[in-house]
């Protein structure tokens, strides 16, 4: 209650490491982003803390994702670089260069090294990226049909299952919707 009584009305895409649930918490007209933090076993609500000036950007965070030192994130367009937190003192690190713009991403995960992130380019067809956190180097990985023309991504888990699949994307419309996909082989 006393979150949402300073303005805060939208989580995004979470990350979860070492026990904690970190979310990307917006604000009406995008003032003040924030990030809060939960306990993942209990879901009691540890802190929010807003977003230092610097790296706030528009205001509009649709997702962090964290290694466990660092937290990631970007706004939702317009995306020409990865943004950087500490994940201790949530300070301000800096920001990776994108080689390619992206526009209206809304959720990422790293895996084996990489930042993958789920984007609403496209209409009916939604892409997915992998991200060179060392470089910017942005690759397309895969485009999937989402089937509604009103249907958003709103985020995305990795994690391997028994059938092979890895990557697991949320996708809100008229109906929520969580779709897995198989990395290809190469």
């Amino acid at each position: 209650a006393e979150v949402a009584a300073k303005g805060y009305s939208h989580l995004g895409d979470c990350a979860y490491r070492d026990g904690k649930i970190y979310a990307a918490c917006e604000a009406f007209f995008f003032r003040n982003p924030a990030v809060m933090v939960f306990d993942a076993d209990t879901l009691r609500f540890i802190e929010c803390r807003v977003l230092p000036e610097e790296g706030r950007g528009n205001g509009h965070i649709p997702w962090v994702c964290t290694d466990g030192e660092t937290l990631y994130y970007t706004q939702a367009r317009d995306v020409d670089e990865i943004r950087m937190l500490d994940v201790q003192g949530f300070s301000y690190i800096g920001s990776i260069p994108l080689d390619t713009e992206l526009f209206k991403v809304q959720g990422g995960e790293i895996y084996d090294g990489q930042l993958y992130v789920v984007t609403n380019q496209g209409f009916r067809k939604k892409t997915m990226v992998s991200i060179d956190l060392e470089t910017g180097h942005v690759e397309p990985v895969f485009t999937r049909c989402t089937g509604k023309l009103d249907a958003e991504g709103e985020g995305i888990a990795i994690c391997r299952y028994a059938d092979g699949s890895l990557f697991h994307i949320v996708d809100a419309g008229a109906q929520v919707r969580i779709t897995s996909f198989k990395p290809s082989s190469k």
